[in-house]
């Protein structure tokens, strides 16, 4: 099924819809034990969410509107989403210099994340709309 948005579409709704889904994901994961706080944390991050999710998912969205339309496309997004991510943390840790003491598992975490984001944003963005609700 070939897409209806454009690509600055697709790269506009995945920067509105990424960030709020990768920190969702990131406080499902880490506020497991305390979840009452978990409502004002994700108030109080949110912002900080979109600084640094909004461009990785701007340019997720923007390579998934050029893509061509094939089978397995939504996979080959997430991945691209993952990659994106990893490269962008990335990028922060040894612009901050915190490459030094790095947490554990940070970019495996990212990459995880950045995949089930970008996966997410893409099927509420191109296939949700198909089943007509």
């Amino acid at each position: 099924m070939k897409s209806r948005l454009s690509s600055l579409d697709q790269a506009c709704y995945f920067c509105l819809l990424g960030p709020a889904i990768g920190l969702g994901l990131l406080l499902a994961l880490v506020m497991f034990r305390t979840p009452a706080q978990a409502p004002a944390i994700y108030l109080t991050a949110l912002p900080i969410a979109y600084l640094l999710g909004a461009a990785p998912a701007f340019l997720t969205g923007m390579l998934s509107g050029r893509l061509p339309e094939r089978r397995g496309k939504s996979l080959l997004v997430a991945a691209l989403g993952a990659l994106i991510f990893v490269l962008t943390i990335l990028a922060l840790l040894l612009a901050t210099d915190l490459t030094r003491n790095p947490l554990p598992g940070t970019l495996a975490a990212c990459a995880i994340i950045g995949f089930i984001t970008a996966f997410s944003a893409y099927w509420l963005v191109n296939k949700l709309p198909a089943l007509n609700l």
